[in-house]
């Protein structure tokens, strides 16, 4: 304060004119407002008179700067000091003067106000004689408080004043002095506000001047949405350029765009003034006065320039404002659609979505008809048309393919066309895509396993490659969903050629299978080629037994397929089957002994009336001890083949066999 309340400019000139001076101490706990006189009547030449007032944090947001005019007391003397050593409060309900506002004034607020900031020198001519002090103090009020405990203005008529080495925000001078206004290096240079200019003036600033000579809403808006921690001049800008693009005037960006540049300007790190970022495009509880961003202002901004990186932290709400825009202006919506890129960001990706989203029936159809190149491009956008039935289904095929078959896009987005044009039984799409695309089996594969897209899926199997089938499992199985369904589509010999973990995977589904998949699986281990073995074809006969009534389904596959392996109409068809599987594959029937039901081992053993199937396990039994029950099945069967041969196979079977198979005769007597 020492230093600042000197002043090489009062001496000499009337004793009953003033200097003003505003700056903040470095702590910034308070504000310096002071007043300077030249002091003639003291001896020593050169002396001044300087009453400061010292303005705390508090007293700022309640104070008009007007009022404090009145505040200052030139003294009379050295023995005049007493009176300045109480506290005074600021003015309550005083009747503070109005100044008059000069031709240059929203001249000056844009040089003072628009970054990059500078010390501004504003030449007293300009003022065209009106009060100095009153204006400083003016311009001063309309700052929200912690951007007025920052600021540092005064009248310097001929040397600029310095804080810290650095020259004033605002300072009016007469004849300057070239070498006190040099800036130091790396700073900016002052500028010069001589007269104002006609052309360009913002409207930010025109709003300032209206808001000075009557503050209103903008004055609200400063002091509400001012940020609190460190301010400077360009927060001021920043905020005076937000309320003009959303006021109602004409300009040459949107409001959209406004924001997005003072933000990328002002605040470029993410995390900076989120809370004002939140109000303006949010659109919440918080949101910024005078009123929302219109949904087709901020996307169309985003589609042209990509997300900003400025508001990356902030919830825009893209896709639900894009799916908002479809319904209210699907023209537009479609002209946002032409303008996102090629390489869409994830910005831009959002608003794809949100419009595919948005889509109905009704708009896709004419959209269709209307421009099908930009319905093309979106789909090229956005997954989510691209898996969208509806679309399939108004499409023309060979209109329409050759927009979309591009090999080279996005797997994920042709994963989604292929659902989609599965989920709208769109046959020549789904023909096109598996044979022009190279992973197109693969991507169906894939659809198959996770359950999805499964129309006509056993036609398609059936056309694929069993080998490209099998490798695809192997490095990405087992997949029970897809094995279940490649069950129904191949001839049980051709299941040879997938992978063991497979069966074991569709095996361990147990009671979640279907009865019609349970016999798929008892058919195909049934067939010897399938390389499944006797063990599965005894496991799943011993399943379908313990199920109480099979579907109509199952049995009529299992009937077609014992019928087909050759068996008796009449015959029991999974015993049948069974029966056939040991005979034709050369399987040791020791493993029939696992079934644990008697019936169902009975309808095994009887199922081929020849008896063969019964000697050839008398022979592997040989003196192997068997339950009664067993062994009388197996007694049975033989009495009742039609070959004798099968009796005199049992007898001469081995010495252990002889005395139990006595019994069992024994008993018949």
């Amino acid at each position: 304060m020492l230093t600042m309340s000197d002043s090489p400019d009062v001496a000499g000139q009337d004793p009953e004119r003033s200097l003003m001076l505003g700056y903040p101490l470095p702590s910034e706990s308070y504000f310096i407002l002071s007043r300077t006189w030249a002091a003639p009547e003291v001896d020593r030449p050169g002396c001044v008179w300087t009453h400061s007032l010292l303005i705390d944090q508090g007293a700022q947001a309640e104070l008009d700067p007007r009022s404090l005019l009145g505040l200052f007391r030139r003294p009379n003397g050295v023995s005049d000091t007493s009176r300045y050593e109480k506290p005074i409060g600021p003015p309550m309900n005083a009747d503070n003067p109005e100044a008059e506002l000069p031709e240059i004034l929203a001249t000056l607020l844009w040089s003072l106000y628009q970054p990059p900031l500078a010390p501004v020198d504003l030449r007293a001519d300009a003022l065209k004689g009106l009060d100095q002090q009153l204006f400083l103090l003016t311009i001063w009020g309309q700052q929200w408080p912690a951007l007025r405990s920052r600021f540092s203005f005064g009248q310097a008529p001929r040397v600029g004043r310095r804080l810290d080495g650095k020259l004033l925000d605002l300072q009016i001078t007469e004849r300057p002095q070239k070498g006190s206004w040099d800036s130091e290096k790396g700073l900016a240079p002052p500028r010069t506000v001589v007269k104002p200019v006609s052309d360009g003036v913002p409207g930010w600033s025109v709003d300032l001047c209206e808001d000075l000579h009557r503050a209103g809403p903008v004055r609200d808006y400063l002091w509400s949405w001012g940020p609190s921690r460190k301010p400077q001049r360009s927060d001021l800008w920043a905020l005076a350029s937000l309320f003009a693009a959303r006021a109602e005037r004409k300009a040459v960006a949107s409001p959209a765009e406004t924001a997005i540049y003072v933000f990328e300007r002002a605040y470029p790190k993410p995390g900076a003034q989120a809370r004002l970022k939140r109000g303006v495009f949010e659109n919440g509880a918080d949101a910024v006065s005078p009123g929302p961003l219109q949904d087709a202002d901020l996307l169309a901004a985003i589609v042209a320039d990509g997300e900003p990186a400025s508001l990356s932290r902030i919830e825009l709400g893209l896709r639900d404002r894009s799916k908002r825009l479809v319904r209210t202006d699907p023209v537009l919506a479609l002209e946002l659609v032409e303008e996102i890129p090629s390489n869409p960001d994830g910005a831009q990706r959002d608003i794809a979505e949100g419009i595919a989203d948005g889509l109905t029936k009704t708009v896709i159809a004419r959209w269709s008809i209307e421009d099908p190149k930009s319905l093309a491009k979106l789909v090229n956008r956005s997954p989510v048309l691209a898996a969208h039935t509806d679309l399939w289904k108004a499409v023309g095929f060979t209109d329409f393919w050759p927009l979309v078959r591009n090999a080279r896009a996005s797997r994920e987005r042709r994963r989604a066309m292929l659902l989609g044009m599965l989920g709208a039984h769109s046959k020549d799409f789904i023909e096109a895509a598996l044979d022009s695309w190279p992973d197109g089996s693969q991507l169906y594969l894939e659809l198959l396993a996770e359950g999805k897209g499964t129309w006509h899926s056993d036609e398609y199997l059936r056309t694929l490659d069993r080998r490209t089938v099998a490798a695809w499992l192997g490095k990405n199985g087992p997949a029970p969903r897809l094995s279940a369904l490649i069950l129904e589509a191949w001839k049980p010999k051709h299941l040879a050629a997938l992978p063991g973990p497979e069966w074991e995977a569709l095996w361990e589904l147990g009671k979640k299978l279907s009865d019609y998949h349970l016999a798929l699986y008892f058919i195909a281990a049934c067939e010897p080629e399938s390389g499944l073995g006797p063990q599965s074809a005894v496991d799943t006969y011993q399943a379908l037994r313990k199920r109480s009534s099979l579907k109509s389904k199952a049995t009529k596959v299992l009937s077609e397929a014992a019928i087909g392996a050759g068996a008796n109409r009449a015959a029991e068809p999974a015993a049948a089957l069974l029966d056939l599987a040991f005979r034709g594959g050369g399987w040791s029937p020791l493993v029939l002994l696992e079934i644990e039901d008697p019936a169902a081992l009975e309808a095994v053993l009887t199922a081929d009336s020849s008896g063969h199937i019964v000697a050839q396990l008398a022979e592997e039994l040989g003196d192997t001890e068997l339950p009664e029950q067993t062994a009388q099945l197996i007694f049975d069967a033989a009495m009742n083949a039609e070959d004798p041969s099968v009796l005199r196979t049992i007898i001469g079977a081995g010495k252990a066999f002889i005395p139990w198979f006595k019994n069992a005769v024994s008993k018949v007597r």
